[in-house]
């Protein structure tokens, strides 16, 4: 999606490369960091380094009042609906998390335009 915008997006799905981006970041750079329950020693010590280094972070949770949410710059909350499947397997939705994210670069393209036109 961003890359059509000419907007460099790095999913970054391991600890270990996500301590490495985070050394590089800078304060012009955005931190967006999407998970379920916001919580671990990881995400607290990332964040803590993203924001000590003046960077926007932007946190997408299950949860509105969890550890990421507090650390973050700004905090978007969804609601994981548990739907049991089978007797003893839960499944949970992650779609609203994705119409979130597609919804932001909606917007993203909408400022975009506001901005380049004007």
């Amino acid at each position: 999606m961003m890359l059509s915008l000419n907007i460099l997006v790095n999913d970054i799905p391991a600890e270990g490369e996500v301590r490495k981006v985070v050394k590089l970041m800078k304060p012009d750079d955005i931190f967006f960091v999407v998970s379920k329950s916001g919580e671990s020693d990881f995400i607290r010590n990332i964040m803590i380094q993203a924001n000590s280094k003046g960077v926007t972070t932007i946190s997408l949770t299950r949860y509105g009042n969890n550890t990421l949410a507090r650390m973050s710059t700004k905090n978007l909350f969804v609601n994981i609906e548990e739907v049991t499947v089978l007797e003893e397997t839960n499944f949970e939705s992650m779609t609203l998390m994705f119409i979130i994210l597609e919804i932001l670069f909606a917007k993203l393209v909408e400022y975009r335009t506001k901005f380049y036109i004007e």
